[in-house]
């Protein structure tokens, strides 16, 4: 994002959240006005895209976006666009949006605690059970002739499987050498699963599997079982998840509380349809 880009963006929002000017000594000054470290901090939070890799490069790029957007901003006060009805709409709209921002904010800290992660961990994850998986390459190929071939010579130590694999009819495992990665039982065909039952690791399956894609050549080549998630891991995919729970609760519960009338409303395309039959 340019600065320029950064610049307007400051200038819609940051006039409608109050900025908290005692928080350090000024980093920047504009005919008296001081520009502080509460000031980067908001505009940074409201930016979001700003890479933290170099915070100081960063922070500097920000200061001069609060530069900019207090002389552009002064200037247009100096004529008055600040009365102008479209400004103060617009202002209007993003206040509101600020408004709705802290509340939600505010009721999902209160209620997405760690007491709330916890009970979430323990009735989703703290009853399961660690899930066994097994590590399959497979080679893809029209016929079972080619398939058997294929078998005779990796089993025979003249060819290796991941270079046989090189064959594979599927794209996106052939490069390496038909690596299918870990998967949960469940996860894989119930040919394959039936094919390596009884297969010992590094076993190649002495006959080709086939399926509605054609004739496989299967390698075991691992088993584990996947531990279930501690709670530190599991953190932080619980948090967001009780955090936009949070949100649309806090939100429907207002909704449910408020007197709302939608006039004028425009029929739906399907609904306008339905008239016409």
């Amino acid at each position: 994002m340019t600065m320029k880009v950064r610049a307007a963006i400051l200038i819609s929002l940051l006039t409608v959240v109050p900025v908290r000017a005692e928080d350090g000594s000024p980093l920047a000054r504009v005919d008296g006005d001081a520009i502080t470290a509460s000031d980067v901090e908001v505009a940074t939070r409201l930016l979001g895209d700003i890479d933290q890799k170099d915070a100081q490069a960063n922070q500097q790029g920000v200061i001069d976006a609060l530069i900019e957007l207090k002389v552009v901003s002064k200037a247009a006060l100096a004529e008055g666009l600040d009365d102008d009805p479209a400004f103060r709409a617009e202002m209007q709209f993003l206040k509101e949006r600020a408004l709705r921002a802290l509340y939600l904010r505010k009721a999902i800290e209160r209620n997405v605690t760690d007491d709330a992660i916890r009970t979430a961990y323990d009735r989703q994850v703290g009853g399961l059970k660690p899930v066994p998986e097994v590590r399959i390459r497979h080679i893809l190929v029209a016929t079972r002739m080619d398939a058997m071939h294929i078998i005779d010579g990796v089993k025979h130590g003249q060819r290796a499987f991941e270079t046989e694999a090189q064959k594979s009819l599927d794209e996106v495992t052939k490069s390496n050498g038909g690596d299918l990665g870990f998967l949960a039982e469940d996860q894989i065909p119930v040919e394959f699963a039936t094919a390596i039952a009884n297969a010992r690791i590094g076993d190649v399956i002495a006959a080709p599997v086939q399926t509605p894609f054609g004739y496989h050549v299967l390698k075991l080549e691992s088993r584990r079982s996947r531990p279930v998630p501690t709670l530190d891991q599991a953190t932080p995919k619980i948090r967001h998840a009780l955090e936009s729970a949070a949100g649309v609760e806090a939100v429907s519960v207002l909704k449910a509380k408020a007197s709302i009338e939608v006039l004028n409303a425009r029929p739906s395309p399907s609904a306008a349809e339905s008239d016409t039959d």
